[in-house]
């Protein structure tokens, strides 16, 4: 199948790390100390995707 299957990977790990770093800031008034963060994300690239053999569900190769 054309165009392959894509995903995009977050990093949700790290982006659950800077708002924890926020939070106590903004919890006692503060502003923290970049109000935009960036986690990079990676893109995916999966094979196709058929129906196996049996029950007619999708499965990824």
């Amino acid at each position: 199948m054309t165009p392959r299957l894509t995903t995009v990977r977050t990093p949700l790990a790290d982006m659950t790390a800077l708002v924890a770093c926020m939070v106590p800031q903004l919890l006692s008034g503060q502003q923290p100390e970049t109000a935009r963060a960036e986690a990079a994300t990676e893109r995916v690239v999966r094979g196709q995707q058929r129906a196996s053999a049996g029950d007619g569900a999708s499965r990824r190769t």
